[in-house]
């Protein structure tokens, strides 16, 4: 069954909704599955594994629905191209279920980072996302090393001080 994700309007507290249990979740979970549990679909149609991506990497989960996600997109564009040069690499998983939608909002934001598709939940599930935007960075063993199930800010000290440890060599 299909699980409805809910946009955030406050910023959770670690004890107010599992936060660590979340945390856990996504650690394992990037690291253990095989096969297609961590495919999405990119925007030519090609099945995508983010098991594949090489080096540190943060994925936003997302949809252009979301009024805080869409406040965030200005953000993770400054993260992409800050960061980019040190490895990282930017994944939005999109998780609208008419392309088109995205396309549009990617097109007029002029996303400059990687923005995949997940109409079924599969990436969406597998990351225990319960509200959007989530975002998980995950260093160069794709161990997770911050997550945020709200709206980031680039001016987040704990968000920086985990980039500087995802994207060392």
């Amino acid at each position: 069954t299909r699980r409805a994700l809910t946009p955030t309007t406050a910023a959770p507290t670690r004890s107010s909704c599992g936060l660590r249990q979340l945390e856990q979740d996504a650690t394992r979970r990037l690291g253990v599955h095989e096969g297609n549990a961590h495919a999405v679909v990119d925007d030519a149609d090609k099945i995508l594994n983010l098991k594949q991506i090489e080096g540190p990497i943060l994925i936003n989960v997302w949809a252009s629905w979301c009024r805080a996600c869409v406040h965030e997109l200005p953000v993770l564009t400054s993260l992409h191209r800050t960061w980019k040069p040190r490895g990282l690499t930017v994944v939005g998983v999109s998780v609208d279920k008419i392309k088109t939608t995205t396309r549009q909002l990617v097109t007029a934001h002029q996303i400059p980072y990687m923005v995949v598709y997940d109409h079924a939940n599969l990436a969406a599930d597998l990351l225990a996302v319960q509200m959007i935007p989530s975002t998980y960075l995950y260093d160069r063993q794709h161990r997770l090393v911050f997550f945020r199930p709200t709206v980031v800010q680039s001016d987040d000290p704990e968000l920086k001080a985990a980039l500087e440890k995802a994207t060392a060599l």
